[in-house]
């Protein structure tokens, strides 16, 4: 499977989520865009997905083991792609976040102003957010979508800390 490109022009580096106010939510966003198959250059119109939230949209974690977010497939040749931009997962239940960049985003200097030294993501207002929430702002960051989907997987299978004995 190969990649394809959106069509206009690069992508700002950017947090998955959006502001509302001074408040910072994570939540499933998706939009169309126009993209040309690489193969036949036949532009589509293809769902592309910026975060997952699945404690909103449960069904979307069965989306993300299928294989079916942020995937072109060209109805001219019938070309599949995996659109490669930042992707963000958020499980409001189990408290983690875990956060997609294209490894081509290392080379672009620009791309480490998003963030603090030790590596997490700056440019937020954490007094806003209540302390059983501040985990959203210090993401599992992978370079690599097929960790991306190990890392939920296993995430998905550890016991659910509120039922564990320590947090009754």
């Amino acid at each position: 499977m190969g990649r394809v490109a959106m069509v206009g022009g690069p992508q700002k580096v950017r947090h998955a989520g959006i502001f509302l106010g001074r408040r910072f939510y994570s939540m499933t966003l998706k939009v169309n865009k126009a993209f040309k198959c690489p193969k036949c250059g036949h532009e589509e119109s293809v769902e592309v997905w910026d975060t997952l939230n699945v404690s909103v949209s449960p069904g979307d974690k069965e989306l993300l083991f299928e294989g079916k977010i942020n995937l072109f497939a060209c109805s001219e040749c019938g070309h599949h792609a995996f659109i490669n931009k930042p992707l963000l997962y958020h499980d409001m239940e189990r408290r983690f976040v875990v956060q997609y960049y294209p490894p081509e985003s290392l080379d672009d200097p620009r791309f480490y102003a998003a963030f603090g030294s030790g590596g997490e993501p700056t440019g937020y207002e954490l007094e806003t957010v209540p302390p059983s929430g501040k985990y959203i702002f210090s993401p599992h960051i992978v370079f690599d979508i097929k960790e991306f989907v190990r890392y939920v997987w296993f995430r998905d299978r550890l016991p659910s800390s509120r039922s564990s004995p320590e947090t009754g």
